[in-house]
């Protein structure tokens, strides 16, 4: 695999949490809205609604809007990145621990190479290397994941 190619994956690993707290967030806002149709709200307490006129319109309404397919999708979707992250994860932990390191905090931190030095002591000169290494060690070790063709198109997608 290219180097390009480890660079867009890293940056899709470094913005899988944000992307995960963001449907995160929209699942319980979907859930919270629409909650009164179990008679339970969110956080495990019963509403005092019964069946009636106003559940019947929250489920229509929920139907209507496609609130309950939004939810399967936003399952599915946090099942991928979660997927994703942990094959990602995978193949950087397989990594000599000082170039892990330093891809760790370049690629996936946003550290500047000053500020890497700063942490670690590492000249920057000898943590570029270790950085350009840690990404073609990285890219072979992807080749061997399953299906790392689609990992690669949604992390090019991800931006």
């Amino acid at each position: 695999m290219e180097r390009k190619e480890v660079k867009t994956i890293l940056m899709y690993y470094s913005e899988i949490p944000g992307m995960a707290k963001l449907l995160k967030r929209e699942k319980y806002e979907l859930e919270l809205e629409y909650s009164s149709i179990q008679g339970i709200s969110s956080d495990g307490s019963q509403h005092g609604n019964g069946p009636g006129a106003p559940t019947e319109q929250i489920a229509i309404r929920m139907i209507d809007n496609g609130i309950s397919d939004r939810l399967k999708e936003i399952a599915v979707q946090l099942q991928v990145l979660d997927r994703d992250a942990a094959l990602i994860r995978g193949c950087v932990d397989g990594m000599n621990s000082k170039y892990k390191r330093v891809l760790l905090l370049r690629s996936v931190n946003g550290y500047s190479w000053g500020r890497i030095y700063a942490q670690t002591g590492i000249p920057e000169s000898t943590a570029r290397d270790w950085h350009n290494k840690a990404e073609e060690r990285l890219g072979k070790e992807l080749e061997y994941v399953p299906m790392v063709d689609e990992l690669y198109y949604r992390a090019s997608r991800a931006r």
